[in-house]
């Protein structure tokens, strides 16, 4: 019986150091920032998309999200991704402040420039309004 037991102690413990099961997952997080406050219609959203910064043809963003985008002078973002998504090398970073399918602001003239081979940490992304 006190040999089970020990087999089963054994287990037990094996079985709490094995590794977490599941894709590592990537977070970005950050801001973005307008020159100066701005009034936005109740309906715009920003979306914000993460590309390679060598796009090949057949390359899908990385990651990308919607969120919304209130009068003010900055706007918050988080994007999750698993981290198998990215390697060495660069991406952009471009967002955009969209309503009824027309772009407010974006920083698409002078996107963001990141590199996951070290944690990029907390992004600042200056819009630009756009000609209308």
């Amino acid at each position: 019986m006190n040999r089970w037991l020990l087999l089963f102690a054994w287990l037990v413990a094996g079985c709490s150091a094995l590794p977490e099961e599941g894709p590592a997952i990537q977070i970005v997080h950050g801001t973005l920032t307008f020159p100066q406050a701005t009034a936005l219609p109740p309906s715009a959203t920003a979306h914000v998309t993460i590309v390679p910064a060598v796009a090949a043809s057949e390359s899908a963003p990385v990651a990308q999200g919607n969120f919304p985008a209130k009068t003010g002078t900055a706007i918050p973002f988080q994007l999750k991704f698993p981290a198998e998504k990215v390697a060495s090398g660069e991406y952009l970073v471009l967002a955009q402040v969209i309503d009824h399918e027309k772009v407010w602001y974006s920083n698409l003239s002078t996107p963001l420039r990141v590199s996951f081979l070290a944690e990029p940490g907390e992004l600042v992304i200056e819009l630009r309004p756009e000609a209308h």
